[in-house]
């Protein structure tokens, strides 16, 4: 049975936002090689920092997450908006302080935030709906829940649509298998050959063996506002 995903899911809670800025649910996101069907390797799998298992103990765990195929092609998809300047270097600071003064904040807080003390421009940019024509670093629903878009920011730093709109995919299918997994698991590994394993070789057959490149380029959320609002790739270190 395959299930299927049709709209934007929320993959990420404001008050874990600093915590868990990577994509796939994990600050540090490796691929190995290109995700393709006939990679000729373990499948092309992105490793998180799990620890290796246990040889000592033959008692298997259930999973946190299920392994039934998810079909996430039907997702709509909207290009980056780019707005070069919009933001200053400050940005990541003013997030961050943000959110550590403000655990209960919602998303609508901190664009407010954003605006009084960067710019409106700055909030305009880092923010957008799901309904926009382009969007943002953060896309938000209608419920004001929302979600952090690296797909945008892959499709701006690739010159290509198409693979950006496959590591958005790619992203959401892995956030929405591993949700209820804990920090560490090897579930942003392991679905890539089960759960998502047509997302991930989509992602792999439209961004080819830069695939790595663009994860590095755009791996965090500010990493992603700075190609796409500041006009500085390299603005912002994500820790």
């Amino acid at each position: 049975m395959v299930n299927k995903l049709f709209a934007l899911a929320s993959v990420t809670a404001l008050a874990g936002l600093v915590s868990a800025v990577g994509v796939a649910g994990c600050s540090e996101t490796v691929v190995e090689n290109p995700v393709t069907p006939d990679s000729g390797t373990d499948g092309g799998k992105v490793k998180g920092d799990a620890a290796p298992p246990d040889d000592d103990d033959d008692t298997d765990e259930p999973l946190c997450y299920k392994e039934d195929p998810v079909d996430v092609s039907e997702v709509p998809y909207k290009a980056g908006n780019v707005v070069p300047g919009a933001c200053k270097s400050t940005i990541e600071k003013t997030i961050k302080d943000f959110i550590d003064n403000n655990k209960q904040g919602t998303w609508d807080d901190l664009k407010a935030e954003i605006s009084s003390k960067e710019s409106a421009a700055c909030a305009s940019c880092v923010f957008s709906k799901d309904t926009d024509a382009k969007w943002a670093p953060i896309v938000q629903v209608e419920s004001g829940a929302a979600s952090i878009n690296v797909g945008g920011c892959i499709g701006v730093v690739s010159k290509s649509d198409a693979c950006g709109e496959a590591a958005f995919k790619w992203d959401l299918c892995l956030n929405a298998v591993c949700k209820d997994c804990e920090q560490g698991s090897t579930c942003g590994q392991d679905a890539q050959g089960t759960a998502c394993k047509a997302a991930s070789e989509e992602f792999g057959k439209e961004c080819g063996n830069n695939a790595q490149s663009y994860l590095n380029a755009c791996g965090n959320l500010f990493k992603a506002i700075a190609v796409q609002c500041s006009g500085e790739p390299d603005a912002g270190d994500g820790n």
